[in-house]
C-alpha cells in the first residue's frame, strides 16, 4: 500500500515536470517568433489581442487596440500592429495606427513607430515614422518628416506639434504647402 502511494506521488512529479519544461519551451518559441522584444529581464507577461480604454465619466474618450505586447514592470506595455482612437466631444474621431507602440500605462503616453497614420473622421490624414501623443493632454509631437494630406491642401515638412483640445497643428520646418481648388 506504501509502495503503491510513493509510485502514484512520483508518477505525479514526473508528469509536473514534463508539464513545466513543455510550458517553459513553448514560452521560449513563442518569444523568438514574436515581433517585440520579449526576452528582457523585465518583461512581465505576453498578451494577445490587446484592447486598453480611457473614460471621461460615462464617456469613452480613447481606445486602443493591438495585436499583440508585452507587459514590463515600469507600467510600461510594448506593441505591435496598433490602432488608437480618439474620440473627440462632438462625435468626431482619429484613428491612429502604425506597426509598433511602446504605452506608458501610468503617464498615459503612446509613442507609435512604424507607417504612422492618423485619419480624421472629417477627411484629413497624417503620414509620419513615428509620433508622440500624450492622452491626458490631448497633444501628438514628431521630429520626423511629417505629410498632411486633405480634399484642399497638401503639406510636407519635418517635425510636428498638435493640440486637439484647441484643434491646432503646427509644421515646425521645411514647410511646402500645396493648395488644391483655390482661386486668388
Amino acid at each position: 500500500m506504501v509502495n503503491r502511494r510513493i509510485r502514484t506521488l512520483l508518477f505525479f512529479f514526473i508528469l509536473a515536470g514534463i508539464g513545466g519544461l513543455v510550458v517553459a519551451v513553448m514560452s521560449m518559441k513563442g518569444d523568438q517568433k514574436s515581433g517585440v522584444i520579449t526576452g528582457s529581464v523585465d518583461a512581465l507577461k505576453r498578451l494577445e489581442r490587446i484592447n486598453f480604454y480611457g473614460v471621461d465619466g460615462s464617456r469613452k474618450v480613447w481606445e486602443l487596440f493591438a495585436d499583440s505586447g508585452v507587459q514590463k514592470k515600469d507600467d510600461v506595455v510594448l506593441l505591435d500592429n496598433v490602432r488608437l482612437i480618439y474620440h473627440m466631444d462632438d462625435g468626431k474621431s482619429h484613428t491612429l495606427t502604425g506597426r509598433k507602440a511602446r504605452y506608458n500605462r501610468k503617464n498615459e503616453e503612446i509613442e507609435v513607430e512604424g507607417d504612422v497614420k492618423v485619419v480624421s473622421s472629417e477627411g484629413y490624414t497624417l503620414l509620419t515614422g513615428f509620433l508622440r501623443y500624450s492622452l491626458s493632454a490631448k497633444k501628438a509631437s514628431t521630429n520626423r518628416a511629417v505629410r498632411f494630406l486633405s480634399d484642399r491642401m497638401d503639406v510636407t515638412g519635418t517635425g510636428l506639434e498638435a493640440d486637439l483640445s484647441t484643434n491646432r497643428i503646427k509644421v515646425l520646418k521645411d514647410v511646402r504647402a500645396v493648395l488644391k481648388d483655390v482661386y486668388i
